[in-house]
């Protein structure tokens, strides 16, 4: 950050502009919805990085701060910075919380006039309906014109591109996104249970069998009883994650792709089977929970808190919550390799929200310029994930650090509600990243974290990639909805024994394809194979 700008935020001081409404007719219009229905706007085709040099009025829509002490409409440090080096004026129109920002969401874009010029963090509502009513405009050719940062960013996050690029290459939202790749799922143990048997953290499968089947037999609790569970878990669904990527299949998310863009339905595939008879194994042994399929999260819990559970999958950010527990020490491994001495973890970034430019915005590049500078620019990145140099964080060795200020906060804060104060984790379109959560993370938990990342592949983004609406009808109708139930009552029945894996698996598939997988398989297969085009794979 430039002294000139730290020196302007220390102070707390704002010079006042006068300011041109981008909502106004300032002889700047740079373009206007092409048709009826359409929202396009006509902007010129090469990126220009050159801010505004008159300062500009936008009008933008948002949840308010969750640190309710500081509002965004008495401005932050934060947002005032954003404002400083984008030469933009905010008039924020806020709601104080996600269920009356939804409510003026709704009502703002049925009146569908005098619509502010950016709303934010929409939620409910398909960018693909607005877009077509005339409400939104099309983003992409300011992204092409003015969106120097978005463009490098989507660059070198082709993924990204993917998921939000339109079925007909239009791009009308600019997403939120959470991180995907640090502190996920994850299986966890009790790592003071494995030192009491002498045991080491189980590197395979076959290892992890033997450490749940030390801890069924060996009283690790110390209680004389034999009531140790040595693994339990929330309900079938929770079992396609972890578990499976010792087989290499990756179930979690409904879909996959093999390496050569092939979409596949993995509860068919036999390395499904071997994952089945791996998790069977386990339950016919007693080491998985005999209640499993039905396992509240509130019992779940009840179980670790009262030292009866010696492994569970789940987020490993609940690790603080488990060793809050007198006498238990839970530690996060890598999914264990499997029999063919490999595994691997899956990640997928988590995009949130919709943030638009409307119809009735007159000056759509500068507002688009602001979008771009706070979205994705380095600065903009840095003021939203760490929030100001030498208050919340410093520059040591190159690398950002969090202050004593946040992590020890003099006023009994925690991490979140300082960054908040400052306006950090603003509800404008932007970036997240773990940094946080490694900053607070104990050093073998950050030492777990990079481990499996490296052990990481990319998750085919089935439920991220965006639909035709025929596909979405086509989907609906399909049955697939049936499809789903089926398998997971079958993946219980298999587990616990109901039906025996290898006589029945052929009746299993056979019945899927006949209830029409084969015919969602095809429509995924549509999404991805534009997924990748929009990334311009071959």
């Amino acid at each position: 950050m430039k002294k000139k700008l730290l020196s302007f935020l220390l102070a707390g001081t704002m010079a006042g502009l006068t300011l041109t409404g981008c909502g106004n007719d300032n002889g700047n219009d740079t373009g206007t919805p092409a048709a009826e229905g359409s929202g396009t706007q006509q902007v010129s085709s090469s990126p220009e990085e050159t801010p505004q040099e008159e300062p500009v009025t936008l009008r933008i829509a948002s949840m308010d701060n969750p640190y309710a002490p500081k509002s965004y409409a008495n401005g932050t440090p934060v947002t005032d910075a954003l404002q400083e080096a984008t030469n933009v004026k905010i008039e924020w129109e806020l709601s104080p919380d996600a269920q009356q920002y939804e409510t003026y969401t709704q009502t703002i874009l049925s009146a569908a006039e005098d619509m502010p010029d950016i709303m934010t963090s929409v939620y409910g509502q398909d960018p693909r309906n607005l877009y077509e009513a005339g409400l939104i405009v099309d983003l992409k050719p300011l992204i092409d014109s003015v969106g120097v940062h978005t463009k490098k960013y989507l660059e070198e996050h082709p993924d990204i591109l993917g998921m939000i690029t339109e079925p007909d290459g239009t791009i009308l939202s600019i997403p939120t996104i959470q991180d995907g790749e640090n502190f996920g799922h994850g299986l966890m143990i009790r790592k003071d249970w494995l030192g009491k048997l002498n045991l080491e953290v189980p590197a395979t499968s076959d290892e992890l069998l033997e450490v749940l089947r030390a801890f069924r037999d060996g009283d690790p609790n110390g209680n004389g009883e034999a009531d140790e569970i040595p693994c339990t878990i929330t309900g079938t669904y929770n079992l396609d994650f972890s578990w499976p990527y010792m087989f290499k299949i990756s179930p979690g998310r409904d879909f996959d792709a093999d390496p050569d863009g092939k979409v596949v339905y993995p509860p068919i595939e036999d390395s499904y089977k071997d994952f089945l008879k791996y998790m069977n194994t386990m339950y016919s042994e007693g080491l998985l929970d005999s209640m499993f399929s039905t396992r509240s999260s509130e019992d779940w819990n009840t179980l670790i808190n009262t030292d009866k559970v010696g492994m569970v999958q789940g987020w490993v950010t609940n690790l603080p919550t488990f060793n809050a527990n007198e006498g238990q020490e839970w530690i996060a491994i890598n999914v264990p390799a499997g029999p063919d001495g490999t595994s691997f973890s899956v990640s997928v970034p988590t995009i949130t929200g919709k943030n638009f430019i409307t119809k009735d915005c007159k000056n759509p590049e500068e507002a688009f310029r602001f979008l771009d500078y706070v979205w994705a620019s380095d600065e903009g990145r840095m003021l939203a994930v760490y929030g100001i140099e030498g208050l919340t964080y410093e520059m040591v060795d190159g690398k950002p650090q969090f202050t004593d200020y946040v992590l020890n906060n003099p006023d009994g804060l925690s991490t979140t509600e300082v960054l908040n104060s400052v306006g950090a984790n603003h509800k404008l379109p932007r970036i997240s990243d773990a940094s946080l959560a490694q900053a607070t993370a104990t050093e073998e938990m950050n030492a777990w974290n990079e481990a499996n990342k490296a052990m990481m592949r990319k998750c085919f983004p089935s439920f991220e990639i965006i639909m035709t609406p025929e596909e979405t009808t086509a989907k609906a109708e399909s049955g697939f909805s049936d499809i789903w139930t089926y398998k997971e009552e079958m993946k219980a029945r298999f587990i616990m024994g109901k039906d025996d894996i290898d006589g029945y698996w052929d009746t299993y598939v056979q019945q899927i394809k006949e209830m029409g997988i084969d015919e969602v398989i095809a429509i995924e297969q549509a999404k991805y194979d534009r997924f990748l085009e929009a990334q311009g794979a071959e």
